[in-house]
């Protein structure tokens, strides 16, 4: 009886935040504004062109310290780029995804992954003999 008792604490103690969190999980934004949509698709168009040049880069035999290196130009405008949007739209910081329609497809931004790229720093330091 004391186990089950045990037993059954354990469970609530572990599951029910982790049921909690997952009731409170912001749902994604749907964006029909133009302005916005215009904004959102310029990180996101721009995230994949710099991503699919990072990627050749690695698949040449490239590390990846030396690949974001190669771009930093690319990957600096779009921090830029991504901190001045959130700036505009704060509200989207608290949102897990945003997404909008385009040529009858619905595209999707993930923000964790723009926060994470907002929040890197890229040391690349060269050095000549």
């Amino acid at each position: 009886m004391r186990f089950l008792k045990n037993f059954i604490m354990i469970c609530c103690i572990l599951v029910l935040p982790l049921a909690a969190k997952a009731a409170v999980a912001p749902k994604p934004l749907d964006l029909t504004n133009k302005s916005d949509i215009t904004d959102i698709k310029k990180i996101r168009n721009f995230y994949f062109a710099t991503q699919k040049l990072f990627l050749a880069c690695v698949k040449s035999g490239k590390g990846d310290a030396d690949c974001k290196c190669k771009y930093k130009k690319y990957y600096v405008y779009l921090k830029q780029l991504t901190k001045q949007t959130f700036e505009n739209h704060p509200e989207w910081l608290r949102l897990d995804e945003l997404r909008y329609i385009e040529d009858d497809q619905i595209k999707s931004v993930m923000t964790r992954q723009l926060r994470r790229l907002t929040s890197q720093e890229l040391l690349c330091v060269r050095v000549t003999f």
